[in-house]
């Protein structure tokens, strides 16, 4: 069983990724399947969770977004593995007939 990550903004119930629907875009938060579909004018269907009032959903997103950790910028310039470093060498291949460049004239 997948872990609720989002909290539907119109029922305030909390879903997985998947059962979950942006139709407003990433911004305006996310919506459960069973609402998308009321709001797209589908009879709602009896659910066995009540809506909750736009009180109570402010208030469980606001401790959703309380509880997740905030993104730090960490700007360490990684070391490639010596597999890798051959991709970063612009010479290579240059001058051998048919080898590729990363600029062309």
């Amino acid at each position: 069983m997948t872990a609720g990550e989002n909290i539907c903004g119109a029922c305030g119930s909390q879903n997985c990724a998947e059962c979950v629907v942006f139709p407003y875009g990433a911004s305006r938060g996310a919506v459960c399947i069973a609402c998308a579909l009321e709001l797209g004018g589908v009879q709602r269907q009896h659910s066995n969770h009540p809506k909750l009032s736009r009180r109570a959903i402010r208030k469980r997103m606001a401790a959703q977004q309380a509880e997740q950790p905030v993104a730090t910028d960490n700007d360490q310039e990684l070391a490639l593995p010596e597999i890798i470093e051959w991709l970063d060498d612009a010479d290579e291949g240059s001058d051998l007939p048919g080898g590729w460049k990363q600029s062309y004239p």
